[in-house]
């Protein structure tokens, strides 16, 4: 599919250039292509089936099942990258409250992980449609010294597809701040993708990173399983692909600590 990819760069005007095409090993591929802003990107296409590669460092990893499966938000990231995403002023967004079924409809088509549980669940609404999504935890105690401290996680956060939304999130956490008094919020940035610097301009402190997480790929469908999800489905790790992504950056916002 480097073909296709290679497509979608030029249908949209986005000067690349291709780099080295090589094996990471018997079962994974990658070709790497430099475009516009200095970005470079990994494209990992699957061959057989044999041991784990690590990723390489220093571009964004793009996977073969999520190029296929969920190509407009890979290319809505990609976009937004470039600048080149419809623009929307946070300014001229409403907070609302949103139900679960609202949320989940919304991060299982923007959001590269889909959707998941969410106690606390904000949307920002633009001219009535739902531009922006944040999901959040409920808050935890904890003991510090002589007082109590209450954690609260950010769960997911995205956009609108092709949709840049200028402030977005940082309203988003004031309203949540405002309305939850947190004493701190945790979130998780997907390294294949990014160092999390949205964050750190937001206040964020990086905390660590976290251990590469280990998928496995269905050879015939490219499909994307969690480890935990093999057993109850059936399904032999030796018949699948194993692969790594690059961990994860764990940030926190300290607010009254």
């Amino acid at each position: 599919m480097h073909t296709s990819f290679e497509y979608w760069l030029n249908s949209q005007n986005i000067s690349y250039q291709k780099g080295l095409s090589f094996s990471l090993n018997n079962e994974i591929s990658s070709s790497e292509y430099l475009i516009e802003n200095n970005i470079l990107i990994s494209y990992l296409k699957f061959e057989t089936n044999n041991h784990p590669p690590q990723p390489q460092t220093n571009s964004i990893k793009l996977w073969e099942d999520q190029w296929i499966h969920k190509k407009d938000i890979v290319t809505s990231r990609i976009l937004n990258l470039l600048k080149k995403a419809h623009t929307i002023y946070g300014r001229k967004t409403i907070v609302k409250k949103i139900t679960q079924p609202v949320a989940d409809d919304f991060l299982n088509q923007n959001h590269l992980q889909g959707s998941t549980n969410a106690k606390i669940k904000l949307g920002l609404f633009f001219e009535d449609r739902l531009v922006s999504v944040a999901t959040f935890t409920w808050g935890r105690k904890f003991y510090a010294e002589d007082k109590v401290l209450l954690s609260f996680g950010l769960i997911r956060h995205c956009n609108l597809n092709q949709h840049s939304v200028i402030g977005g999130l940082s309203k988003l956490l004031k309203h949540f701040i405002n309305e939850y008094k947190p004493d701190d919020i945790m979130t998780f940035v997907d390294l294949d993708w990014s160092e999390g610097l949205t964050y750190r301009q937001l206040g964020f402190e990086l905390i660590e990173k976290t251990e590469p997480e280990t998928f496995f790929i269905n050879p015939e469908n490219l499909i994307r399983y969690y480890p935990h999800h093999l057993e109850p489905l059936g399904l032999n790790p030796s018949d699948l692909i194993q692969i790594q992504n690059s961990g994860n950056n764990k940030y926190k916002l300290f607010i009254n600590v």
